[in-house]
Parts: C-alpha cells; sequence; structure tokens
C-alpha cells in the first residue's frame, strides 16, 4: 500500500508540474500535501476483487462514494465562492482598507 500510495502522489506532483507550472505549484514542499491525498484517495477507492474499501473494511459502514464525486484533481487552480454571493446577492462593492 506504501508504494501505491507514494506512486500516487509522485503522478500528482508530475500532473502539477506538467499543467500549472506557471504557478509555481511544482514545489517540492507540497510533497506532503500530495502524498496526504494519495492516502485520503487510497482509503477511498475500491477493491477490484471485494469492491470494497479500505476505509470500509476499518469501520464496517457502507459509504455512497459520494466524497470521491465531490473531490478535485489535486494541484489544480479552485476558486472558492464567498458566502455572501452565493445565494444570488449582488457582488459587494470594494471595502476600504485604510
Amino acid at each position: 500500500a506504501i508504494q501505491t500510495i507514494m506512486a500516487m502522489a509522485r503522478t500528482y506532483m508530475i500532473h502539477v508540474g506538467l499543467r500549472w507550472n506557471e504557478r509555481g505549484t511544482d514545489n517540492l514542499a507540497l510533497w506532503a500535501f500530495a502524498v496526504r491525498h494519495a492516502m485520503w484517495t487510497y482509503n477511498r477507492l475500491p477493491n477490484a476483487i471485494s469492491g470494497l474499501t479500505p476505509y470500509e473494511l476499518m469501520t464496517h459502514q457502507c459509504t455512497d462514494h459520494k466524497d470521491l464525486r465531490r473531490s478535485h484533481v489535486w494541484g489544480c487552480p479552485v476558486y472558492v465562492l464567498d458566502p455572501k454571493i452565493q445565494d444570488g446577492g449582488k457582488i459587494p462593492k470594494w471595502k476600504r482598507r485604510s
């Protein structure tokens, strides 16, 4: 399992370096985050033979895999929607800083 997780993290880092290199995302300081995301992904992917995930085997609970459907490609640029405008409200004007 460790070899698989490290290979997944290495693939994530290579993919980020090839796709979004201009944003400085190919930094080796992101290695720990890549390993953590690879571990999260590995624990939620079903086994080809049993159809169960390692997470399901440890917790004895069946999951619907909604968390995998909501996940993004690791390292891709994402934008967070301001809660003030997510319900269809107006975009607020710039606030003065001084």
